[in-house]
């Protein structure tokens, strides 16, 4: 997980956001941001010597597509033993 090298003060955060939690959530959006960044190029603007960013079209994610997936796949009551490899773990939301 890339980081800036000095602690977060995790004293404001609530118990069930974990250190390690959060840390899973930064480094999701790292992930975004490097594997899957915004490649579009932007038109430059000779008065102001580099681009504005406004006017340009991006293509975005289909988002019903992502939700649609996301609710097939999410997982009620997790927990710890849903990973052990255990049998019989009925955790898993079935469609």
């Amino acid at each position: 997980m890339a980081t800036s090298g000095t602690d977060a003060d995790m004293s404001n955060v609530p118990h069930h956001a974990s250190p390690q939690h959060v840390g899973h959530c930064i480094d999701l959006l790292r992930n975004a941001l490097v594997c899957q960044p915004d490649l579009t190029l932007e038109v430059a603007n000779r008065n102001m010597h580099g681009v504005t960013g406004f006017g340009t079209e991006h293509m975005c994610a289909d988002w019903e597509k992502l939700v649609g997936w996301t609710e097939e796949w999410e997982l009620w009551e997790l927990k710890e033993t849903d990973f052990s490899g255990e049998e019989g773990s009925s955790k898993i939301k079935s469609s």
